[in-house]
């Protein structure tokens, strides 16, 4: 379920009523990649937030669980590849777990500059639904203000 309302995304790309299953693909496509780029959760409202950083903290202690009994099966098995296969394992899990509490600790409420990036890039899936431009000769230019403009002050987990 998209937190952008389908009515909003239709009248900024003028879209007919035909087009609501293709424009609903468009924006859900647009909010997965803005929140691929943030690099954090994005909720509704406060209470979602709130929510999802307390599922998160039980998820986390039953991920660290999970790996405790994970490291002690491998720790028994024999050295070799299986055993180093069923730490890797374990280690990769763990991080999975993390990252996501990671996600939802930094969590973020939805905004008019996350929107507004959302429907930028939805109008651009519309309106560019091939591969190509063909029939054309000039070739297409990123605006200098588009969505990565409007997410970046939002974007977590940023390093050297």
């Amino acid at each position: 379920m998209s937190l952008t309302d389908i009515s909003i995304a239709a009248a900024h790309v003028r879209a007919d009523s035909d087009d609501t299953t293709q424009l609903q693909i468009y924006l859900d496509a647009a909010e997965d990649a803005a929140w691929q780029y943030l690099g954090r959760l994005v909720v509704k409202d406060s209470d979602a937030l709130i929510a999802a950083i307390t599922a998160s903290s039980s998820d986390l202690a039953a991920a660290n669980a999970a790996y405790g009994n994970a490291i002690a099966l491998a720790s028994a098995m024999p050295p070799g590849i299986t055993r180093d296969a069923a730490f890797t394992k374990a280690n990769a899990e763990l991080s999975v777990a993390k990252s996501s509490a990671l996600e939802a600790c930094t969590g973020i409420v939805i905004n008019p500059s996350i929107t507004a990036a959302i429907l930028l890039t939805t109008g651009h899936l519309y309106a560019n639904r091939e591969n190509v431009m063909a029939g054309t000769t000039a070739a297409a230019i990123a605006l200098p203000f588009g969505a990565q403009s409007l997410l970046m002050p939002y974007r977590a987990g940023l390093g050297v």
